[in-house]
């Protein structure tokens, strides 16, 4: 019986990896790999469809592992222990943090730790859109929906962790792409990724972690060994090169991968960070809420059924029979309505969460959106998912541009120009407006 599945994707091959439960309850692993190095889209797309089929992997809960090295991170020190506020002072300040707009990026963030001050410290990564474009286009032609997408040098660091590690230096190598983590008193510190492409990529690995290992033993810290993964490969030969280069125990992982590491250590209840695009986790919720509702009419289904048996044996069967199964039916009945109110709190749950973000939020997008000659005088929820802005300007042009920017940006769906009035004149002349939006 499937539970999860990890998918890992570079340029030359795809790795799934998925844990199992026995018929004991047993957890098993197992890891697939093919080379995809000499498919076009579609001839790849082809054989990830037929790969699945014939393994019958399991896609309900798919996460897809992301490169470090396509991967931007920063840290922020945040005066906040809320998640709410820190969320939103984080894309406050991302637009002074990344070379990128922040439409063409997707961030996330997760607290390391918290100050005795009241202050958190915050790992905010950010990935172009673009980078992510290619992966998703074979999941999706494939079929596959994935709910999460988390960072490979993060899920490492939380495989390595299950086991317990203090000052570690994480190398793991799958294809040409190096993972670096840097794991301090069992903390993650810090991650590097690289596309080993030198004709000697040994040498090249080598030298990227002596730059690492020089750079963190400058800031006072000793690795007490060094993990070395890398599914497929032949561990040992690199291990003695290693040992021959740096003066630290070299311990071999044959079982650390990226794609083993999103499924082998309760990842989501550990370190994450999860980089799908919003369209993604709102198309996996969607497909979740089908799955609910499937389950619901079965549910429905079968109460009709017990219902309708027991109508005929009020027929057949004896009254003190009758009795006991009468007595089963009120059990039923009593679960169904439990179950009909959770299903309609779970709609009320479902029709807030879909309204769109919150009013904290709407105001620092329009506040981000506003041209500087902009003045908005009121700001009106009107209903849920609809605001009314009313303010003033200099020009038309002004509240047409500022109608437009509304409409390009993710938060909002729609934006309409209600009426542009034009009062005063000459140098007191200022053109009021008012512009109804939804979220």
């Amino acid at each position: 019986m499937g539970v999860s599945t990890g998918i890992y994707i570079t340029d030359k091959s795809i790795r799934v990896a998925q844990k199992l439960l026995g018929e004991q309850g047993a957890v098993e692993y197992k890891e697939y790999c093919f080379d995809i190095s000499s498919l076009n889209r579609e001839e790849a797309i082809s054989r990830l469809k037929k790969f699945i089929e014939e393994n019958q992997i399991a896609t309900d809960e798919v996460s897809l592992a992301i490169p470090r090295n396509k991967v931007i991170i920063k840290s922020l020190n945040v005066p906040s222990t809320d998640a709410g506020e820190i969320k939103s002072i984080v894309g406050l300040k991302s637009k002074d943090l990344f070379p990128y707009r922040v439409d063409e990026l997707i961030i996330d963030q997760a607290v390391m730790g918290v100050s005795p001050d009241g202050y958190s410290q915050v790992m905010i990564a950010a990935i172009l859109k673009t980078n992510l474009r290619e992966q998703l286009s074979l999941l999706e032609g494939a079929g596959i929906i994935p709910g999460e997408g988390f960072l490979s040098s993060l899920s490492l660091y939380n495989q390595v962790l299950s086991g317990g590690v203090g000052n570690a230096l994480v190398v793991n190598l799958e294809d040409d792409f190096l993972d670096i983590v840097v794991i301090e008193n069992g903390k993650f510190n810090f991650s590097r990724g690289i596309h080993l492409q030198r004709a000697d990529p040994q040498k090249q690995l080598i030298d990227e972690l002596n730059q690492t290992v020089y750079l963190k033993k400058t800031e006072g810290l000793v690795f007490e060994k060094l993990i070395l993964g890398g599914r497929g490969r032949d561990l040992n030969a690199l291990a003695e090169r290693l040992k021959s280069v740096f003066e630290v125990n070299i311990e071999v992982d044959n079982e650390l991968s990226v794609s083993r590491s999103l499924v082998a250590s309760g990842l989501k209840e550990q370190l994450s960070i999860n980089l799908l695009p919003l369209e993604f986790k709102a198309r996996k919720r969607k497909a979740n809420r089908k799955t609910a509702l499937l389950f619901f009419g079965a549910l429905l289904l079968l109460n009709l059924s017990l219902i309708a048996n027991i109508a005929y044996l009020k027929v057949r069967e004896k009254r003190d029979y009758l009795k006991f199964l009468q007595s089963q039916i009120e059990v039923i009945k009593k679960e169904s309505i439990s179950l009909q109110e959770k299903k309609e709190k779970l709609d009320i749950f479902k029709k807030y969460a879909a309204s769109g973000v919150r009013a904290l939020e709407v105001l620092t997008e329009l506040h981000r959106l506003a041209p500087k000659d902009i003045s908005l005088n009121t700001l009106e929820i009107k209903e849920i998912g609809t605001v009314v802005l009313v303010g003033s300007t200099k020009s038309n042009e002004s509240v047409l541009q500022f109608s437009s920017l509304i409409n390009e940006s993710e938060f909002f769906k729609r934006a309409e120009v209600q009426h542009i009035t034009k009062k005063g004149s000459g140098e007191k002349e200022v053109i009021e407006f008012e512009i109804k939006c939804s979220y």
